[in-house]
């Protein structure tokens, strides 16, 4: 809803307000004229989901801008308007991205069924144009954040290949008869040759849910050494304390801060890691800059529990604690909702207690001043100084130390030292050392 259908309804006021206005000035013509040329942006509006599965998140968002689109309609009947619009949201306006290969063609048909839905939803069962289910392509299969020339099985000094465990291969417990994991089984070692980002289709809107693996040793075990050499290479920067959604996020935000960028909003539901130090900073480089702000986030929220019965890694889903975040370009505001009380999260009926606070989101996700709107105070300008700052606690000498170093000769280095804290409490006699006064 904030990453799509907000920014949408707010176009769709203004095409109202806009309609009604000439409408009142006796020109009903010209109203049906600003409906239909919203009803026009909004069969043009193009929805990205890079890492889309099997289209439940584009699912969704066809349903929402259907329901839109049907109030649309149902205004320009009552502004007089008898014929059948010549276009309609349909599935072609829906994109994804998906490593999957089985998902894809999963992810198409579900879009057409909600499709097809609404055709009869609203039609009352007029007869579809053949084919019923156009290959628009809507779907992509590949990786979302890496592209390559190709990859490379790499081999030992036998010229045998080099091996990992397989994280993903199960076999039945001879005991409990349950898939477990199979430390036996074994998958190549490869090398990406060339690597770099992977290019997204343009969109206005982009929406998803990307893979939870966690960060350094998950993402090694889960995807490979090779594949995580690529992903840092493919960036110019390493790092193992970046959750693997963050990919995600930066790449929507890199995109989003490209001057005549199409994107208008992206959101993820992501790992509430996203607010430890290095994910952060990610935010941060693109918020202090106003290439994107957040206007809505969630830090830290359940996921809600899976039925009885399913276990494994589908199961442990329900101790995954996630984020939301929505960015949008420029210094804005947002809204944050946090979790204040949690019940019943076992249950069919989880029952959440929700505070909501309106303001700037820091990229912590807590609120916190519009850091965008600061400027310098010209009035202090040349006049206000913040004071002697250590450059770090190796130049903080305790009384034994002084004492050796004054009896040495080197008095003229050596000065004493007390912070804020000691003045108002009592001396503790420490000294410091003034680096000015080395030869």
């Amino acid at each position: 809803m904030p990453t799509i259908i907000e920014p949408l309804r707010e176009d769709w006021e203004s095409a109202q307000a806009d309609a009604t206005a000439k409408l009142l000035a006796g020109d009903a013509r010209g109203a049906r004229t600003a409906v239909k040329r919203f009803h026009d942006r909004l069969c043009d509006t193009i929805v990205l989901d890079p890492a889309c599965g099997t289209g439940n998140f584009l699912y969704v968002a066809l349903e929402l801008m259907k329901r839109l689109e049907g109030e649309v309609l149902d205004f320009l009947k009552l502004l007089g308007e008898t014929a059948e619009p010549l276009r309609t949201v349909d599935p072609h306006q829906f994109l994804g991205i998906e490593k999957n290969p089985r998902a894809v063609p999963i992810a198409e048909l579900v879009l057409w069924i909600g499709y097809i839905q609404w055709w009869f939803r609203t039609r009352e069962r007029t007869v579809m144009t053949e084919p019923i289910l156009k290959d628009f392509g809507m779907i992509r299969e590949g990786d979302a954040v890496l592209e390559h020339d190709g990859e490379e099985i790499v081999r030992d000094a036998q010229g045998r290949p080099v091996t990992r465990h397989d994280p993903n291969a199960r076999k039945l417990h001879p005991v409990t008869g349950e898939l477990v994991p199979d430390p036996e089984a074994r998958i190549p070692v490869t090398r990406f040759e060339n690597p770099r980002p992977a290019r997204w289709p343009e969109a206005d809107f982009i929406v998803g849910n990307p893979p939870f693996i966690g960060k350094g040793e998950d993402m090694r075990t889960q995807l490979g050494d090779g594949y995580v050499h690529a992903l840092w290479a493919s960036r110019k920067k390493k790092s193992d304390s970046v959750d693997f959604v963050m990919y995600w996020w930066e790449q929507a935000a890199s995109i989003l801060a490209l001057e005549n960028s199409r994107l208008r909003r992206f959101g993820f539901i992501t790992t509430n890691s996203v607010t430890q130090t290095f994910s952060r900073r990610i935010i941060e480089q693109y918020a202090s800059t106003g290439k994107a702000s957040l206007i809505f986030a969630v830090a830290d929220h359940p996921w809600i529990k899976v039925p009885k019965g399913i276990r494994g890694r589908r199961a442990r889903k329900a101790a995954v604690r996630i984020a939301m975040t929505v960015a949008e370009r420029g210094y804005r505001t947002g809204k944050i909702l946090t979790v204040s009380t949690e019940e019943n999260l076992d249950s069919d009926n989880p029952t959440l207690g929700i505070r909501v606070d309106f303001g700037y989101i820091n990229s912590d996700l807590s609120i916190g001043p519009d850091l965008g709107s600061i400027s310098k105070l010209n009035a202090a300008k040349e006049l206000a100084l913040n004071g002697v700052l250590l450059a770090g606690k190796g130049f903080v000498l305790e009384p034994p130390q002084a004492r050796a170093l004054i009896a040495a000769s080197h008095e003229n280095i050596v000065r004493p030292y007390v912070d804020g804290r000691e003045l108002v409490t009592r001396p503790l006699g420490r000294y410091v050392i003034d680096a000015f006064g080395l030869d």
